[in-house]
């Protein structure tokens, strides 16, 4: 790289910085790293708040690697005119999570609102189900869901104010194609079996955004980068050199 530049690391819903692993302390060391996440969130305005202040200070060129929600806050930052960014590389992504009369891809918005609702009594029920839908088929075979919940779940729990955030961020979540389309870099990655965000949504998003370029890996699920972190880490590289 002529510029080492910086690397923002955004997290998705209810995760923290756990999932990325030792994926920033290996890759591009000669990088500025900086990794945040939504626990502290109160509310829908203070994600996407999250991560812009996250921004302030790196050194250009700026990149983000955001998952699901993270991704989606990336999106909507990147495309704002005073938008810093360099390129972005988004797991999970999305233009719209709920599914409208315009958009059939995505949750049933009723589904949100009983998770929040059973918040006040069960976080942990909440969790291990929307856990569960992470995982294909495959990778639950492969025993991926137990060492999840070994490696990101035990000992820091999100707190339910963040939980309840995230999912009216969620729900209220739509790029507006005209204003929010961004000019950077996207390179998208998205498992076919992804239940959490389908991959037709990362299908559809790839046709609205300038430059655009889509991978599908073939039964993986929302979690690609942290099941097969090894591919992941060639995926990335390639394209963060051949940008530069």
């Amino acid at each position: 790289m002529k510029e080492a530049g910086s690397f923002l690391w955004v997290p998705g819903w209810s995760a923290d910085c756990r999932v990325w692993g030792k994926l920033p302390g290996t890759l591009f060391p000669e990088g500025v790293h900086r990794m945040i996440d939504f626990q502290g969130c109160e509310d829908t305005e203070s994600i996407e708040t999250q991560v812009e202040r996250a921004l302030e200070g790196l050194p250009a060129p700026i990149r983000i690697i955001g998952w699901s929600m993270g991704a989606m806050a990336a999106l909507k930052l990147a495309g704002r005119p005073v938008s810093s960014i360099h390129s972005l590389y988004l797991i999970g992504a999305c233009g719209q999570f709920v599914k409208s009369e315009e958009y059939p891809y995505g949750w049933n918005p009723r589904v949100l609102l009983r998770m929040e609702s059973r918040l006040q009594t069960d976080v942990e029920g909440v969790l291990e189900d929307f856990d569960r839908r992470m995982f294909s088929t495959e990778e639950r075979h492969q025993k991926e869901p137990e060492r999840w919940k070994r490696t990101c779940r035990e000992g820091r729990p999100p707190s339910v104010d963040s939980l309840r955030a995230g999912l009216a961020y969620l729900r209220d979540y739509r790029l507006d194609r005209e204003k929010e389309r961004t000019e950077a870099a996207v390179y998208l990655l998205s498992g076919t079996a992804d239940t959490i965000c389908p991959p037709a949504s990362a299908i559809q998003l790839q046709k609205v955004l300038p430059r655009a370029e889509i991978t599908l890996w073939e039964e993986a699920g929302h979690l690609p980068f942290w099941t097969q972190e090894d591919r992941f880490r060639e995926w990335l590289e390639r394209r963060v050199y051949s940008n530069d």
